[in-house]
Order: structure tokens, then C-alpha cells, then sequence
């Protein structure tokens, strides 16, 4: 009963989750528990497969039988063109199940006719007695409808499988009903809990604008991931209500949607009983609008028992660090390796030094070689098309601002220079590998809102804010302070959060001399209190040595984890390609102007 599907291989003989081949092939599916298998039937029949996530579909054996007759179910090509199959979905076949089904759940599971309608479900009923066999529920994408989940009865989600695209690109079900509210929205584990609860919450005659519910498609252990895709209608409500089931994988799921929806709007709803639906067939409709406006404001949990802190050193113990550029390898071995992940790492130099060319190198580093790093660009200072001339022209090798006008343009056509871009800008399948912000005129509110934005729907990792002294302009002492800790709060919430600050320092008197220092940030001092790491860089601009004018000190001043600091190596910016490089391979490279450059160093073979 084990088949192979994609490289992937799928154990039909007994209920699991497991990777989905469909997912994985994307390069989806990390946590490997996307395809629910389902086991086998009271005969010893397989009852089939499911993604939750894209709605991959290895239909049960009855259906196979049903549909293909008796065919060989390990044959590839047969299974793929039935799961094909049965993901179509076009006008005629939605033709088709309008005319093989109803809209009335006669009683079924106490959902009201009005409400069933209104959520667009159809059913199949038993030829025999009438009952419902089968619930289609509407999915749809941006409002459209995309096909049906469809679940059998008793419960069964593998046969006969999902028709169209039920996956997680799709709206929360129900959400087509709730365009433009704004008020309450609660979120439940499923389609029945959800018409239960609209029933339960919203009587008619109502003259209140209705509480909204939704659900999820894919399944209540998912539906953090889709609630991202939805995150911008989500956070139009002034609050909204997470209705997971009353069990353990219910309360698991509760904490991870929590943390996907927008801060300071998430009420946590305790049940009393196991669902929505629950309530409603017991009879107890008036313990579930009491348990609904019981509802607690989502506070992170941050109490641990000393029992757990054994297994929290272990954890600890192994670090998760990001790779610095080959150029920055002087400071790659300081840092043992790299940046400490969730931690706050601040880089600063003063004004015109190059500190957004270090950036960028940096955040080309990370995303070709942080596979599992998704960065995210707050810009403060360049707009995003000047940004991406930057970071083309730092990947490239080639300074596109020496190009001009259809120059510019013709060689970024070219299909060899194509070639080398697509890598950058995106994974395999044609999703994006990082973002960028410019909201270089909003107010500080409206950034956090992006911030969050980028941090839970496009589940950026790694935050680059430059320059972090840009968004506090204009700020006083307090409010500096606050969004400092807004920040630490955020990397302490979100633990795969990473975020570098690129900072000017402060205007030093004429004459002023000496090195930089960490009191040299410009702003509130608790920046450089707060940070984990935090790098200097100088240069001379005004040297009269055209070699040292384009050569930057890089220096470590704070290393929370490792303790080396000082002197971090020489940085060569060469003009001809704007790369940067460590300044030994830089003349290892180009052995023919060694002697010039170590004359202009003072012969400092040995920094």
C-alpha cells in the first residue's frame, strides 16, 4: 500500500500526515505534514490522500473503482490523470452539481435553511431516505468562486476529493459574504462550525451590522497559513475572534492563528463545550454568545515552568546563525560563523559612508544562500526602483547607473543578464524571494502596520530597516524609545524574526576625532543597548589616496554571544564592478597593483 508519488513516498494503509509531493516540488511543505492520509475503510480499502495546502488529491480506492474501473492504482500516470480530474472545475461542471444537488440541509447537523444558502453549500441526498450524503462547500479566490471542498458523511474528506482549487490561495470560507465589514469577525475550525456559529451569533431582524465568520479550507490545523493570504481583509475589523476546537490540537491551533493575525485585535473565545456546532445541536445557544463575549484579549504566552527550561537550554544550545559575504569574513569568524538569528544587529557608520552598498551585499547574500530566510526591505531613503537598481547592479557586478536611459533597459533584456536577474528575484516556481517597503512619508504607526504585514502574511525572517535614524526623525526621546522596544517585542513574539538596523551617527564637533563608538548611534541610547551585535564602519573620504578613499574599517563593538571585538578587516569598494571585497583577496585577484595598494595601506601586510 505504499505508492510513490512525485519522489515522495505515501503509505496508504494507515492515517497519518505526511510531506505532500505536490507542495514539496514547489519547494512548499518544510514542516512535512501538509497530505492527510486517511487509512483504510472497515473492508480494508484505502481510503486516500489530501492536501489541505494545494489540494492535491490520491482519490480512495472505491472512488477509483468507481470512476476508472479496476486499474492498476500504482501506475502513475493513472493516478495523476485522476487527480487532475478531479480538481476540474469550469462552468459546465459547476452546471453539472447544481443540477445533481440542493441547497437545503434538511436539519442536518441543526444549520438553518437561511444560513446554508447564504454560505452557498449544496448537498447530495441518499436515493434511499433523502438524508444528506454529501456536503459541497463553495471555495472561492478573490470572491470568485473556484470550485468545492466537498466532504462525504459520515465524515470522509479523501473521497471523492476536492473539485477545483480548495487550497490555501483561497478566501476563508464564508469570507465572500463579508467584503466590506468591519466590526467583529470570528474564525472557527470549519464549514459547519461556521454557519453554526453566524447562527448562533446573528439573529434575524438583526439591526446590527453581522458579526462575520469564517473558516478555513484547508483544515484547523492549517488555517494560520491561510489567514495569512487574508491578512489585509482580516485587519479592516476592530476585532476578530479565535474559535478553534476545545482539545489540544484545537488550542495548538488557536496560538499559531493568533500570531498570524493583526496584533491588538485578537480575542482568544474559550469553549465550554468541544465546537460551534456542538452548542447549537445541544441546545445550548445561549452559552455560546456568553462564551463569545467571555472572550479574553490574545496575550503571548511568556511563563515557564522550571520543569521546561532543561529542554529550552538544549535548544539554546544550538544557534541558528546568517552567513555574512565573503568580503565580511573577518567578522564572519568573529561572530563564530555569522549574525545570531532573532536577535537585533545594528550596523552604523557616519553619513556617505556606504553603509546601504554593505547592506544590500548582505541581503543578496542571504537570499541566494538562506534558502530558508525570506527577507524584507524597509527603505527609508531609496524608492523601490532606485533600491532595485542598487541591489541588480551590487548582484550583476556592473554599475547600472553608468548606463543611461535605453542603455539601461537594453542591457537588462538581454536574456544572459535575464538569466542571472530570475535567480534573485525568484524560487523555482515563480513566487517572490523577498519584498520591499518604501514608505519613506508615513507616519510611525502606519510602518509598524507594514512591518507586521510583511512579518505575518509574507512571513519575512530577516528585516532590514535602512536607515533605522530615518524613522526616527523628528521623534522625541520617549517615542524613540518606545519603538525600540516595540521592535525587541516583535523579535521576542516572532522567534524566526531576524532584524538588522543600518544607522547614521551623530554629527561630531569640527576636529572631533578618534574611532566611532557604540554612544555614536544616532538616537536614543537604547538602540545600542538592545542590540546583540553592532558594527562600525569608516572610512575617509577626503583621503588623497584614491585607494584609501574607496577602502572602509569595519569594526565589531558588540558581540553578545561571542565577546570578540575590534578590528573586523579592510573593505575594498572597486569602481569598476561597485563589489565589494576583502581587501587581502581583493589584491590576491589582482596581483598587479598589490604593491600599490599595500603603499597606500602603509605596508600593513599583517592587519
Amino acid at each position: 500500500m505504499i505508492i510513490r508519488r512525485m519522489g515522495v513516498e505515501i503509505d496508504l494503509s494507515f492515517e497519518h500526515k505526511s510531506r505532500c509531493p505536490k507542495c514539496a516540488r514547489g519547494g512548499r511543505d518544510r514542516s512535512g505534514d501538509n497530505l492527510h492520509t486517511y487509512g483504510l475503510d472497515g473492508e480494508g480499502k484505502t481510503l486516500g490522500s489530501f492536501c489541505h495546502s494545494c489540494g492535491y488529491t490520491v482519490p480512495s480506492e472505491e472512488y477509483l473503482t468507481a470512476f476508472l474501473g479496476e486499474e492498476d492504482d500504482n501506475d502513475e500516470d493513472y493516478i495523476e490523470d485522476l487527480s487532475k480530474m478531479s480538481r476540474e472545475f469550469n462552468p459546465e461542471v459547476q452546471g453539472k452539481i447544481k443540477a445533481s444537488t440542493g441547497m437545503g440541509p434538511k436539519g442536518y447537523r441543526g444549520i438553518r435553511d437561511e444560513v446554508s444558502k447564504m454560505y452557498r453549500v449544496r448537498y447530495q441526498y441518499s436515493q434511499e431516505n433523502g438524508s444528506v450524503t454529501e456536503s459541497l462547500y463553495p471555495c472561492t479566490k478573490d470572491y470568485g468562486i473556484t470550485g468545492y471542498k466537498v466532504r462525504g458523511h459520515p465524515k470522509n474528506f479523501a473521497s471523492p476529493g476536492p473539485i477545483g482549487e480548495t487550497g490555501r490561495a483561497c478566501d476563508l470560507f464564508g469570507q465572500f459574504l463579508f467584503k466590506t465589514h468591519s466590526n467583529f469577525c470570528v474564525i472557527v475550525g470549519g464549514e459547519v462550525d461556521a454557519m453554526s456559529a453566524y447562527q448562533m451569533l446573528n439573529k434575524p431582524g438583526n439591526k446590527y451590522q453581522d458579526i462575520a465568520v469564517v473558516s478555513s479550507t484547508i483544515g484547523e490545523g492549517s488555517v494560520h497559513k491561510q489567514a495569512k493570504k487574508q491578512y489585509e481583509w482580516l485587519n479592516q475589523f476592530k476585532r476578530i475572534y479565535v474559535c478553534m476546537d476545545s482539545d489540544a490540537a484545537g488550542e495548538e491551533a488557536a496560538e499559531k492563528l493568533a500570531q498570524s493575525l493583526p496584533r491588538g485585535k485578537v480575542y482568544i473565545l474559550n469553549m465550554r463545550r468541544k465546537d460551534p456546532n456542538e452548542y447549537l445541536t445541544k441546545g445550548a445557544e445561549t452559552e455560546f454568545v456568553q462564551d463569545f463575549w467571555a472572550s479574553k484579549l490574545h496575550t503571548p504566552a511568556g511563563i515557564h515552568a522550571s520543569t521546561s527550561l532543561y529542554e529550552a537550554a538544549l535548544s539554546y544550545s544550538d544557534l541558528k546563525q546568517l552567513s555574512l559575504p565573503a568580503f565580511m569574513k573577518v567578522a564572519q569568524g568573529m561572530y563564530d560563523g555569522g549574525f545570531v538569528k532573532n536577535e537585533l544587529t545594528v550596523l552604523f557608520a557616519e553619513t556617505s559612508v556606504g553603509k546601504s552598498i554593505f547592506a544590500d551585499s548582505m541581503c543578496v547574500n542571504w537570499i541566494l544562500n538562506e534558502p530558508d530566510e525570506v527577507v524584507g526591505v524597509l527603505s527609508l531613503e531609496a524608492t523601490a526602483d532606485k533600491w532595485a537598481t542598487n541591489i541588480l547592479s551590487n548582484h550583476l557586478g556592473v554599475r547600472l547607473i553608468k548606463y543611461k536611459g535605453q542603455d539601461r533597459k537594453d542591457y537588462l533584456m538581454r536574456p544572459d543578464v535575464k538569466a542571472k536577474i530570475d535567480p534573485l528575484l525568484e524560487h523555482e516556481d515563480g513566487s517572490p524571494r523577498f519584498y520591499i517597503m518604501d514608505e519613506r512619508g508615513s507616519g510611525i504607526d502606519i510602518v509598524k502596520e507594514k512591518i507586521l504585514e510583511m512579518v505575518i502574511q509574507m512571513e519575512v525572517t530577516l528585516l532590514v530597516v535602512d536607515v533605522y535614524s530615518d524613522l526616527t526623525d523628528g521623534l522625541a526621546l520617549n517615542e524613540q524609545e518606545e519603538l525600540v522596544a516595540w521592535f525587541k517585542r516583535l523579535i521576542k513574539e516572532y522567534s524566526q524574526l531576524t532584524v538588522l538596523m543600518v544607522a547614521h551617527t551623530r554629527k561630531r564637533q569640527q576636529g572631533g576625532g578618534g574611532a566611532l563608538t557604540d554612544n555614536d548611534i544616532m538616537g536614543s541610547s537604547t538602540v545600542m543597548k538592545s542590540a546583540a551585535q553592532t558594527i562600525a564602519l569608516e572610512r575617509d573620504k577626503q583621503a588623497e589616496s584614491p585607494i584609501l578613499r574607496n577602502c572602509t574599517f569595519v569594526s565589531v563593538h558588540k558581540n553578545r554571544h561571542f565577546s570578540q571585538t575590534g578590528p573586523a578587516g579592510i573593505i575594498y569598494f572597486d569602481p569598476v564592478t561597485g563589489k565589494l571585497w576583502d581587501i587581502e583577496d581583493f589584491m590576491e585577484a589582482h596581483p598587479e597593483v598589490q604593491g600599490e595598494f599595500l603603499e597606500a595601506l602603509g605596508r600593513t601586510e599583517e592587519y
